[in-house]
């Protein structure tokens, strides 16, 4: 019906919820003009991917926001002692709190991955459903969003690529030697940018940038963004691991590049997803710290029992009670 006349849905109730509105690209102007006509706000939710190249940019009329998965507060239904808005404003000197919730629990949900659909579900069945979201990434969104279909080898390149690079500092050109050998294709560097880039409108990336202060007296700083999936759940099926596999350690020859294990990637990147929702609450960005040369960083460590402040100031809160 959509198709066959657009303007349909500006005569029904609002709220209006489109989803998958990117299969039909002309809503997004008629989303647009029906807003020029009534400014009020909350009319429209757009649900989907990116808008599409030629599609007007909707400043002004269109919001964009991105959904995260769930943090690991809300998977567990935990009940945090430390609030991120309070250590950023400076109101709340007090850090404190014990958790129980401790490596295993974390291992699980880095498996069990934070996508609301498949909460409920264990084993090949959870599998199942991961799988077939990368699938359908690589085979069918590219081309939602008006990319061209990224044919078999290049699909097969791309989640290789995508093996190697996640949690990894780097940019993914940065050294296209090493890489092209982990993943067995010669194209350029240039070439595995786009279809990152594809990726990335597809919603399936989540870079984290560097920081770069505008009096930077670190001359050293490094400039790339540090490169994270959406959730660490899909990092865990593209690299085929299980739950037992990452608690043993077992690497199968694929560690992290200037990270460490593996399985401490995949918790920074479950801590980074928690700590850029709860940031954006806040109205803060998120960056990482590294020299060029990788002798000094800032990451996401530890998960640990207690939250408290050392002497020197600084806070140690536990992920399980880290909050908005």
């Amino acid at each position: 019906m959509v198709a066959a006349d657009p303007l349909i849905i500006t005569s029904d109730e609002r709220p209006v919820l489109l989803d998958e509105w990117q299969r039909l690209p002309n809503v997004w102007d008629v989303v647009r003009r029906s807003v020029d006509a009534d400014a009020s706000g909350g009319q429209y939710l757009l649900t989907g991917s990116a808008p599409t190249q030629g599609t007007h940019s909707g400043a002004g009329r269109i919001v964009s926001v991105r959904m995260r998965p769930l943090v690991l507060g809300e998977r567990r239904d935990l009940s945090p002692t430390v609030s991120l808005s309070a250590l950023l404003a400076g109101v709340d000197d007090v850090v404190t709190g014990s958790t129980t919730v401790g490596l295993t629990v974390s291992v699980g949900e880095i498996v069990a991955g934070g996508f609301p659909g498949p909460r409920h579900l264990e084993g090949r069945a959870l599998t199942a459903q991961l799988d077939g979201y990368l699938s359908r990434i690589v085979t069918r969104e590219f081309a939602d969003a008006g990319h061209r279909r990224a044919p078999p080898g290049d699909a097969h390149w791309l989640v290789a690529g995508l093996r190697g690079s996640h949690g990894d500092y780097c940019s993914v050109g940065d050294h296209p030697r090493r890489r092209h050998r982990r993943v067995g294709h010669q194209a350029g560097p240039e070439h595995l940018d786009r279809l990152l880039g594809r990726v990335d409108g597809a919603g399936i990336l989540d870079p984290t940038p560097a920081w770069s202060p505008s009096r930077n007296h670190l001359a050293r700083l490094a400039a790339s963004p540090k490169h994270h999936l959406a959730d660490p759940a899909l990092a865990v099926r593209l690299l085929r691991r299980d739950h037992t596999q990452l608690l043993r350690g077992d690497e199968r020859g694929l560690p992290i590049p200037r990270s460490g294990k593996l399985l401490g990637a995949l918790f920074e990147s479950l801590a980074a997803l928690s700590v850029r929702t709860y940031g954006e609450r806040a109205d803060a960005n998120v960056s990482h710290m590294r020299t060029s040369g990788g002798h000094r960083e800032i990451d996401f460590i530890t998960t640990g029992q207690h939250a408290y402040r050392r002497r020197d100031g600084i806070a140690v809160v536990p992920l399980a009670l880290l909050g908005p």
